[in-house]
């Protein structure tokens, strides 16, 4: 079906022939027989005039000529054609002729190794991971907010049976266990979306480093599910989820690092033994990203150089999502900060870009920056900060300013030093210049004390972080300097 392709004169009718007759064999007598009947429509009638058939003749020749003309110019293209191949010794390893095989591969879409992995697990256990991981996407669909679900389920996959997740270990995977696992696998990665959400982290735009979600993902498939270790754990993932964001443990081979971490942090949640309550500083001693000598976090100096969160850099992206922990109230509308909301948001500057500008400071750093929905455009001039931010979404009261400033980690105070306005050139930057460097060293202190709070598996109050303003926030901020 359809019945048309085994009749050669439908196929001419339509311009097509078939592909048997380019092999590149001696079938001439095959492609006469096939010619003359795809050209039968033209052949004179034996009933017709002299003319008639005179004119249809001279109709068939020349056709006659076209196609076999044709069949002879794609029958030498077909013997003719370079087949290119590389050969490989038999005794090649696995993963040696499956990358040469993904690296030769040049059609419009390229094979990936998920796609290697896709065809052993059909053959192992003949079921579609394709289709499972449809299944999950349906069911789960906060997880792939975070990332490719396909790279999130390998990687998980690999960590779950002690591989790390990268192509070797991805090759290394037991297709059949991880079938078998796949039940428990999807919840581990929907408890992960749920875990990150939690911590205010919402989505893979703003995530500051892909390598913690399989580790968090695979430390779930052996933490408890019930009772005071659930709590327990969570402390201990949430040390490790901070601990990574504001340190350097990620900072190169994350995929060896990631292993050496969730081995420790698998050891420690499917103890029998450990207490329900929480772990030991003996015991936390054992994961290397919670080790604070060999990893510390990231220092006021550190956070108050990171550059503009729309940047693929990890420190500046950690430094949004600590400013969004204490719920980020929408300057406009007062709504919380979520998945939903911030796809609205844009990245705007609290010192204005152009007064910065003016007075020859650079401006796009992390801590000058908070995600809020206004797309209003003003003319923004020389305005204070507090005058801006008024213009801009219409605030009237000092204390609806300063409730919204603080869900960022902001204190009005150090936005709200005196008005540039009326300034003149020369002595715009002499005021400026030192309320910026204030401010800056001032939500660098509130970010950093947050995140040691953060990273000690705490889950800690607003009150509880903004008093560290009322340290020296006077001192020098090289960073900002022009």
């Amino acid at each position: 079906m359809p019945r048309w392709i085994e009749d050669p004169a439908e196929c001419y009718d339509r311009g097509l022939i078939p592909v048997r007759l380019l092999t590149p064999m001696d079938i001439d007598q095959e492609i006469t027989e096939w010619t003359t009947r795809a050209l039968s429509k033209l052949r004179p009638n034996p009933s017709g005039t002299v003319e008639e058939r005179l004119a249809a003749f001279e109709n068939l020749e020349p056709a006659k000529d076209a196609i076999s003309s044709l069949i002879s110019s794609l029958r030498s293209t077909v013997a003719h054609y370079n087949l290119p191949y590389l050969a490989l010794p038999e005794d090649t390893p696995k993963e040696v002729a499956l990358r040469v095989f993904i690296n030769m591969n040049t059609n419009s879409k390229p094979l990936t190794m998920y796609d290697v992995v896709v065809a052993e697990v059909e053959d192992a256990a003949e079921t579609s991971l394709h289709e499972l991981v449809d299944q999950l996407r349906q069911e789960f669909p906060e997880v792939a907010r975070y990332g490719e679900l396909e790279e999130l389920v390998l990687s998980t996959s690999a960590l779950i049976q002690d591989k790390p997740p990268i192509i070797p270990g991805f090759l290394d995977i037991d297709k059949e266990r991880m079938v078998a696992d796949w039940p428990e696998l999807k919840q581990c990665l929907a408890r992960m979306a749920e875990f990150l959400q939690g911590e205010k982290v919402f989505d893979g735009k703003r995530l500051p480093i892909y390598a913690v979600l399989p580790v968090i993902a695979a430390t779930f498939f052996y933490a408890d599910k019930h009772g005071d270790k659930v709590g327990r754990d969570h402390r201990l993932l949430r040390r490790y989820l901070w601990s990574s964001f504001f340190s350097d443990r990620y900072g190169k081979t994350a995929s060896t690092r990631s292993l050496i971490d969730f081995r420790s942090l698998r050891n420690l949640t499917s103890d029998p033994n450990s207490l329900g309550r929480d772990f030991t500083a003996k015991q936390l001693a054992t994961v290397p990203v919670l080790d604070r000598s060999a990893h510390p976090l990231a220092s006021v100096e550190n956070l108050m150089s990171a550059g503009w969160p729309s940047k693929k850099e990890s420190l500046s992206r950690a430094v949004l999502n600590a400013s969004l922990y204490f719920g980020g109230r929408d300057f406009a509308d007062d709504s919380l900060a979520s998945f939903t909301t911030i796809q609205r948001r844009e990245y705007h500057h609290l010192f204005p870009d152009k007064l910065l500008s003016d007075c020859g400071l650079p401006s796009s750093f992390a801590l000058n920056c908070a995600l809020i929905t206004t797309s209003t455009n003003r003319t923004i001039g020389r305005k204070d900060p507090i005058r801006y931010l008024k213009d801009r979404v219409g605030w009237t009261t000092e204390e609806e300013i300063n409730d919204r400033l603080r869900s960022h980690l902001v204190e009005f105070k150090l936005l709200s030093h005196r008005s540039y306005s009326t300034l003149s050139d020369s002595e715009l930057r002499s005021a400026v210049e030192p309320d910026f460097r204030a401010f800056m060293r001032g939500r660098a202190l509130a970010i950093r004390a947050l995140v040691e709070l953060l990273a000690a598996g705490e889950k800690p109050e607003l009150h509880r972080v903004l008093p560290s303003l009322s340290a020296d926030t006077s001192g020098s901020a090289g960073a900002i300097a022009s």
